[in-house]
């Protein structure tokens, strides 16, 4: 495999873990986020490391802007690519790029 189609798939791969992580999170707490959004992203927030806390604390999230990055590149390798699970791969990434920029506003 080319280096771009790992690099193309390891950042899907990121980035669609922290989505997964997020809608897990958001079921398991799911009274308290309907209750007060504010406090389910304070707790949400506290489950990662000082190091990457602030990532998510602020508005917009830095991390949403990386994650929509890591989606646009595998959308553009994956969209290149002639197999049809690359392709399927790719509008998915798009999906979740979408996904992304509305966290952010």
């Amino acid at each position: 495999m080319r280096k771009r189609l790992i690099f193309a798939i390891i950042f899907y791969v990121t980035g669609t873990l922290n989505i997964i992580d997020w809608y897990v999170f958001w079921y398991q707490n799911e009274d308290l986020a309907l209750k007060s959004f504010n406090l389910l992203k304070v707790k949400y927030i506290e489950r990662f490391p000082s190091l990457l806390r602030p990532l998510f604390e602020l508005n917009p999230q830095p991390a949403a802007i990386v994650f929509i990055l890591l989606f646009l590149y595998s959308a553009i390798i994956f969209l290149n690519e002639k197999n049809l699970i690359f392709k399927i791969m790719g509008v998915s990434s798009i999906l979740f790029l979408l996904q992304n920029m509305f966290s952010i506003m």
